[in-house]
């Protein structure tokens, strides 16, 4: 859900290592950094004076030193992994992926990409979601995994 097994994008890359770097350097989100990451992980259509997009940004802002270190730590870990995407032609399970329709991180493209290494995947796109799809559209979310572990 909201992943990608591939390269990640070169100037993807640039950017989220340069905002980590920043991070690690300030020792803090800052507003104008808690706005651009909020920018990515919404869909565009969210009203950004919502709670919902109003909380994430206190949460981006309110983060520890420390919490802050592993965040950092995880980020580069995640932008900087190797693309695994022939690993995928091994799933031999029911697998679903499920994408926001706005999620600009892990866009819907990607999903399709891998739902071709998948013998039988099923391909879901979230209505009216970003990257935080089950946050975004909880409701469509919540149907959409009730559904697959119902049936």
């Amino acid at each position: 859900m909201d992943s990608f097994s591939g390269d990640e994008p070169i100037e993807i890359k640039q950017l989220y290592f340069s905002m980590l770097d920043t991070i690690e350097k300030e020792g803090k989100i800052s507003e104008e950094l808690a706005n651009k990451i909020a920018s990515i992980f919404f869909s565009p259509q969210i009203d950004k004076n919502s709670q919902l997009y109003l909380n994430f940004l206190k949460k981006l802002k309110g983060f520890s030193k420390d919490n802050l270190k592993y965040i950092v730590q995880f980020g580069r870990v995640i932008f900087g992994r190797e693309n695994s995407l022939e690993l995928l032609k091994n799933i031999q399970i029911p697998t679903y992926f499920i994408t926001g329709e706005f999620d600009i991180p892990r866009p819907f493209h990607e999903a399709e990409l891998m739902s071709k290494y998948v013998a039988n995947s099923k391909l879901i796109k979230i209505s009216k979601a970003g990257h935080i799809s089950n946050l975004e559209n909880s409701y469509e979310t919540n149907k959409i995994l009730f559904n697959i572990f119902n049936s």
